[in-house]
């Protein structure tokens, strides 16, 4: 249990020894799932697909038996490869308060960006996952599903605004204790190792909880109700335990005092000006 509770705040400190490796492996993985993503590619709904899912075989049963149906209006909602752009205005918004709030906690422009590029990362790695499981049949038993070849259109969309939100409080637990580190004067690297090991249990705490959460989704019938689940799932497990634990101590080191700017409190702590300095301005 000690081996567990520990394994976060030691993935943090070789993150710190090796930060470059840290980061060129992240990013290693991210092509690789969208290069499977875009290898597995997808297929144009079609107007079969009303037929998917238990409501689908209990229509085509009644279809066969000969029992007789009333005339119903069917509408099949679909976009043609490389038409009907994907709405993402909820994603962005969450993406600009992702960077507001950051630059409003911790005076810092740069954490801002970083917190958006490491979301971006998380997501376009869940999204790889999904469209390899769900595009795809060969997992249609494991996760009992049957794949229509395609992503429900909602589906990046939730993925995007509730990951957003989960990272943003995963990010703040993190940096605020590295901020007040640094505030007591710490040195950049210290305070970074000492912030993630101290707030590493309460973010992989979180997180198990709400992958608790999101697996119950995925194994629900409703196709996209379960593809939510999943991708939510994954992207939680990557973002709490490899962006958190490895790759924003990693960039953080790299970073170095630049990570506060523009603020200068940060710096003035750790170089405080001396006694006898400060004597000879103020005389």
């Amino acid at each position: 249990m000690n081996d567990m509770k520990n394994l976060p705040v030691r993935m943090a400190r070789w993150s710190a020894g090796h930060p470059w490796r840290a980061i060129v492996c992240w990013l290693l993985f991210v092509v690789l799932c969208l290069d499977v993503g875009i290898t597995v590619g997808g297929n144009p709904a079609t107007t079969e697909d009303f037929r998917i899912g238990e409501a689908g075989r209990a229509e085509a049963m009644a279809a066969e038996g000969g029992l007789q149906q009333r005339p119903v209006e069917r509408v099949l909602i679909t976009a043609r490869p490389g038409t009907g752009p994907l709405d993402l205005t909820a994603a962005d918004a969450a993406a600009k308060d992702v960077a507001d709030m950051t630059v409003w906690a911790f005076r810092s422009l740069v954490l801002g960006v970083v917190g958006i590029l490491l979301n971006l990362l998380s997501a376009a790695a869940s999204l790889g996952v999904l469209v390899l499981v769900f595009q795809d049949m060969w997992a249609e038993g494991l996760l009992d599903f049957d794949s229509t070849g395609s992503i429900g259109s909602r589906v990046p969309l939730f993925l995007f605004v509730i990951l957003f939100g989960l990272s943003m409080d995963y990010q703040v637990f993190v940096i605020s204790r590295v901020r007040e580190a640094a505030l007591n004067g710490v040195p950049t690297r210290k305070a970074v190792i000492d912030g993630i090991g101290s707030s590493a249990g309460v973010v992989t705490s979180a997180a198990v909880v709400m992958v608790t959460v999101f697996a119950s989704f995925a194994a629900l019938h409703l196709i996209e109700m379960k593809q939510i689940g999943f991708s939510l799932t994954i992207a939680v497990l990557l973002d709490a335990f490899v962006i958190r634990m490895l790759i924003l101590p990693a960039l953080m080191l790299l970073l170095g005092e630049a990570n506060w700017w523009p603020s200068r409190g940060i710096r003035t702590a750790q170089n405080p000006i001396p006694a006898s300095s400060a004597l000879q301005k103020a005389s």
